[in-house]
């Protein structure tokens, strides 16, 4: 009995670290799915977004569209307001959108669209899969990084 059990206990200690290796290399895993767009952006974690945000608060919500939310949040470093767009990933084609999105706006350089800083595709807390895009965040302003203008801004351009 007593070496079953000691089995048992070293199998489940096993699994349990393989499990944690697992989940802690998904915090710093590639920004995008295809390993030959790793370079194209600086790496950031689940966790940084996570913050900059406040949890993804109501309060730091920009707006929605049909593939994603925007949040706004505040880098570590405390200078750098950015614009964190959140794919909504249930359904595939919101992961093919993002892929898209990602291979677009790495060559895109013009003076009327918003800078793309960074990216994440990881798994968040809770285990879910999770990808998003960091974009430079415009104040009152109209935000190109995926067609979506903020409703301050509409209203603004019409006085």
């Amino acid at each position: 009995m007593i070496p079953l059990l000691s089995g048992l206990v070293a199998l489940v200690l096993i699994v349990s670290l393989l499990i944690i290796r697992r989940l802690r290399k998904a915090h710093t895993a590639p920004l995008v799915s295809s390993p030959s767009e790793i370079r194209l952006f600086s790496q950031v974690t689940y966790d940084s977004l996570h913050k900059a945000t406040d949890g993804f608060s109501s309060a730091n919500f920009v707006g929605a569209g049909g593939f994603a939310s925007v949040y706004k949040g505040t880098m570590e470093s405390g200078r750098n307001i950015v614009a964190v767009k959140v794919f909504n990933v249930q359904s595939r084609g919101n992961i093919k959108s993002f892929l898209a999105e990602c291979r677009t706006l790495r060559n895109i350089r013009h003076r009327n669209l918003v800078r793309v800083h960074t990216a994440c595709s990881t798994i968040d807390y809770s285990g879910k899969e999770f990808k998003a895009l960091v974009y430079e965040f415009m104040p009152n302003g109209a935000w190109r990084g995926g067609s979506m203008v903020t409703r301050k801004s509409k209203t603004q351009t019409r006085n």
